[in-house]
């Protein structure tokens, strides 16, 4: 059994992708980490998993560049991306996130910045 031609380019195409996504900060911090981890914003998760053909996904390294968003708070946030995949599908309960990451001077931005990457 053999693939079409477009599912053989769709298949090609999708090995040549990497398995990291690289965020920058608008203050001009890269932010590389493995694109299952990236797709707890479901913002992120749309871009990378969209049928259409973003800009941002069309080169090996999926890089998105986060002009309203800091580097000390894109920081936080992959973060809370790591700590939800570690307890997400695990039986314990997950400590407070929040009260050992989350300075309470940059709730505020922190908020905004969930809410435009839906996480």
């Amino acid at each position: 059994m053999s693939l079409s031609d477009d599912e053989e380019a769709a298949a090609n195409a999708n090995s040549k992708q990497s398995k990291y996504v690289k965020l920058i900060s608008s203050d001009g911090f890269e932010f590389t980490l493995e694109k299952e981890i990236a797709c707890a914003s479901g913002f992120i998760n749309s871009l990378i998993h969209s049928a259409s053909k973003w800009e941002e996904t069309q080169q090996p390294l999926t890089t998105l560049h986060l002009k309203n968003i800091k580097s000390d708070i894109l920081e936080i946030i992959v973060k809370y991306f790591y700590f939800k995949h570690k307890y997400d599908k695990s039986e314990q309960d997950p400590p407070d996130f929040g009260a050992t990451h989350i300075p309470p001077s940059k709730v505020v931005q922190l908020l905004m910045a969930a809410h435009y990457l839906d996480c």
